[in-house]
């Protein structure tokens, strides 16, 4: 049910406003500062998205459910599947930190850090890979998710608690 409103809710987005066509990563911090009112929305629908994606697939809830369910059967096929669309929406998060953080645009939502917090625990649950160019990769989005939410601290109660729990500062 929550993809399929997902689902409507990006059907419904003018095709003029969605991320290929506002090419973010070609604007000049000028202009996303002169156009703030435009663009902290914009950056907050970009990360709402990836976040639900990112949390309905995310490994510790499956983890979780197959500890308190002895019955509960998942196919490796969804493994696969939700590992991948995980893996996906989490770097998807990693890029948009990228994007705003070379742009210098300033964020003050805390709800960027609690977006970046989410994409950590991805990066951090695969930063043991066997892979070692995945677990590499992983370790540095991890890095980078971890440092963009410290940027939140000092203003955010909740930004802090997690980088002084969470992250174990």
């Amino acid at each position: 049910m929550v993809l399929s409103d997902l689902t409507e809710i990006e059907n419904k987005l003018s095709q003029c406003h969605r991320y290929d066509s506002v090419k973010f990563y070609e604007r000049t911090a000028e202009e996303l500062a002169m156009n703030r009112d435009y663009w902290a929305p914009w950056l907050k629908l970009q990360f709402t998205y990836h976040c639900i994606l990112t949390v309905l697939n995310h490994p510790f809830l499956y983890i979780i459910a197959s500890q308190y369910n002895d019955n509960l059967a998942i196919p490796n096929a969804f493994w696969r599947r939700s590992s991948e669309l995980v893996l996906l929406h989490a770097t998807w998060l990693v890029r948009m930190i990228d994007m705003v953080s070379e742009k210098k645009m300033r964020l003050i939502d805390p709800f960027f850090g609690y977006a970046a917090a989410i994409a950590a625990t991805v990066h951090l649950y695969y930063c043991c890979a066997a892979d070692p160019r995945l677990k590499y990769k992983s370790k540095v989005d991890f890095t980078k998710c971890r440092k963009f939410l410290k940027t939140f601290v000092s203003f955010s109660s909740a930004c802090a608690v997690l980088v002084g729990s969470f992250f174990l500062e």
